[in-house]
C-alpha cells in the first residue's frame, strides 16, 4: 500500500510509517528499521487484512453503488420542490464519487496491482484532491440537513424562508467551495515521492506531516460531529417540550410554520432518524478519526514508541472500510425510515404508469405543506 491510497487515510498511514524511522542520523535505528521490514517480508500474509480488502471492500462497494443508484431514481422527483431531498440528492452523488475514487481504486490496486495514484503527478494530485473534496463535502451536507431540521423545529418563522430549494442549492455550492479551498493545498503538498524501496509512490511532502492530520481530523470528524450533536440535542429537547404542551404547540405550528410536521408520530420518526444518522456517522468515522489522532501525536513526538506495523495495518483496514460504509448505507436508512420513500421506490422499480405514481404528483399546495412530512411520514 502506498502513501496515497485513499482520501483521509493515506496521509495518516504514511506519517505513522515515517515515524517508525526514529532518527535519520542514527545508523542503529536505520538498521533496525530495515531489519523490521525484512522480517515482515518473511512473515505469512495477513489473512485478516486480505479478507477485509478482497471481500469486505467489494461488498461495501457493491452495496453502496446499488443503493445510491436506486436513490438517484427516487430523489430527483422530490428534490425539485423539497429542499431536504435536494441535500440528500447531492449527498447521494458525492457518496458515489467517494466509493469510486476511494474504495474502487483501492480494490483495483490490491487485486490487480493497478495503482492509479502513482501513474503520474497529475493522477496523484487530481484523484487525491477529488477524493478529499467529495468526502468532506458529503459529511458537511449532513451538517447542513441537520441544521435545516434544527431551524424548522426551533425557529419556525425563520425556517419558512430557509426551507427552499434555491437556498439548498446555494448551501450545497458553498459546501463544495469550502471543501475545495480546504483541500486545495494538495496540488502543492502531495506528489510522487520515493518510498523505502526506491519506488515512486504518491505521498505527502514533509511540509504537511505535522499540521495536516490535525486539520483533516477537525474538518472530517470533530467539527461535523460537534455540530450535528448540538443541533440534535436541541431538536430532541424541543420535541420533548412540544410533547408536554402538545395541543397548544400543535395548533400554533399548524398555522404558522410551513416547514415543520404537525403529527406527533412524524416528529418521533424524525427524532429516531436523526439519532440513527448521528450514531451511524460516529460509529463509521470514529475509528479513522482515532487513527488521525494517533498520527498527529506521533508526528509531534521526538521519540516515537515502537509500533506493531502489522497490527496497525489491520486496524487501518477496518477503519477505512467503516469509513467507506458511511458513504454506502444512507439509502438503506432512507428506506428504513420513510414509508413514502419505500412507496416511491417500489413505483419506480415496477415502472408503474403515471396515473398510479401519486407520490410524485402532489398539488403545489401539498408540496408547500412540509418537507419533513413528505420525507418521514
Amino acid at each position: 500500500m502506498d502513501c496515497i491510497t485513499h482520501y483521509n487515510i493515506p496521509i495518516a498511514y504514511c506519517q505513522v510509517l515515517k515515524a517508525l524511522n526514529l532518527s535519520r542520523n542514527s545508523t542503529a535505528h536505520i538498521k533496525d528499521l530495515f531489519k523490521t521490514i525484512e522480517d515482515e517480508r518473511n512473515e505469512e500474509p495477513d489473512q485478516i487484512r486480505n479478507y477485509v480488502t478482497t471481500i469486505g471492500g467489494p461488498v461495501v462497494y457493491c452495496v453502496g453503488v446499488i443503493g445510491n443508484l436506486l436513490a438517484l431514481t427516487v430523489l430527483p422527483h422530490f428534490a425539485k420542490r423539497i429542499s431536504t431531498y435536494m441535500y440528500l440528492l447531492a449527498m447521494c452523488i458525492l457518496d458515489l464519487c467517494v466509493l469510486h475514487l476511494g474504495l474502487l481504486i483501492s480494490w483495483l490496486q490490491e487485486i490487480l496491482g493497478i495503482n492509479i495514484h502513482s501513474l503520474s503527478q497529475y493522477s496523484c494530485k487530481i484523484v487525491t484532491f477529488l477524493g478529499y473534496v467529495c468526502s468532506d463535502a458529503s459529511v458537511w451536507l449532513v451538517v447542513a440537513v441537520t441544521f435545516e431540521r434544527f431551524m424548522s423545529m426551533c425557529h419556525p418563522f425563520k425556517a419558512t424562508s430557509l426551507c427552499r430549494v434555491r437556498k439548498a442549492l446555494l448551501v450545497i455550492f458553498l459546501v463544495l467551495v469550502f471543501s475545495i479551498l480546504v483541500n486545495l493545498h494538495i496540488f502543492w503538498t502531495i506528489g510522487l515521492i520515493p518510498d523505502l524501496n526506491n519506488a515512486t509512490v504518491c505521498g505527502p511532502h514533509e511540509s504537511i506531516t505535522l499540521i495536516w492530520p490535525c486539520i483533516d481530523l477537525a474538518v472530517y470528524f470533530v467539527l461535523p460531529f460537534l455540530s450535528t450533536g448540538i443541533f440534535n440535542v436541541k431538536i430532541i429537547g424541543k420535541i420533548r417540550k412540544m410533547k408536554r404542551n402538545s395541543m397548544h404547540r400543535r395548533a400554533s405550528l399548524t398555522t404558522m410554520n410551513t416547514c415543520v410536521p404537525t403529527d406527533t408520530n412524524i416528529k418521533k420518526k424524525l427524532t429516531w432518524m436523526m439519532v440513527v444518522l448521528s450514531l451511524t456517522f460516529v460509529v463509521t468515522t470514529f475509528p479513522m478519526a482515532a487513527m488521525l489522532c494517533v498520527t498527529a501525536v506521533f508526528n509531534s513526538l521526538k521519540n516515537v514508541p515502537k509500533i506493531n506495523r502489522q497490527l496497525f495495518t489491520k486496524v487501518l483496514s477496518f477503519a477505512e472500510l467503516l469509513m467507506f460504509t458511511n458513504h454506502a448505507i444512507n439509502f438503506y436508512l432512507y428506506v428504513a425510515s420513510s414509508k413514502k420513500f419505500r412507496k416511491a421506490l417500489r413505483q419506480v422499480l415496477c415502472e408503474c404508469n403515471t396515473s398510479d405514481v401519486t407520490v410524485f404528483q402532489h398539488s403545489e399546495n401539498r408540496h408547500r405543506k412540509t418537507t419533513l412530512d413528505t420525507l418521514y411520514s
